[in-house]
């Protein structure tokens, strides 16, 4: 299973390579945009999976990138929360009818034992795939 360091490096380094930066263009913009004054090895523990900042620096560089702090750390898919609006526009399939009918028949304490049950299941499925991944590549 990923470390948050590496599944924050994935997205850090991800989205600056989408902007088209290099670390260099990174830094000197970022830097003056928030008054900052990171090196090039910090920048470079970050994408390697070595460190992460503290929450003030992760919250500019969510707001550098246009993303949210979750999607940054590997928590979420949306990048941020207009992207998971668009899921409430989205017509239900039949399985997503069933789990909200099930869901909703459920006392509060059940939904809550329901919610951490999906989200271990999800994880153990990611996990499984992470490993099935890692092994074809040996």
């Amino acid at each position: 299973m990923r470390t948050i360091e590496e599944k924050y490096a994935t997205r850090f380094r991800t989205l600056r390579k989408s902007m088209g930066l290099t670390q260099e263009q990174f830094l000197k913009r970022f830097n003056q945009k928030y008054n900052r004054s990171f090196t090039a090895p910090a920048i470079s523990q970050y994408e390697n999976g070595k460190r992460i900042p503290e929450i003030d620096a992760l919250m500019d560089f969510a707001d550098f990138f246009s993303v949210s702090i979750d999607y940054l750390l590997g928590n979420s898919e949306f990048k941020n929360f207009q992207n998971s609006e668009q899921l409430i526009d989205q017509p239900l399939t039949e399985q997503e009818k069933t789990l909200l009918t099930v869901f909703r028949e459920t006392t509060e304490e059940g939904r809550m034992e329901m919610i951490a049950a999906i989200i271990n299941i999800k994880k153990a499925i990611e996990a499984k795939r992470t490993a099935s991944s890692d092994s074809a590549l040996a």
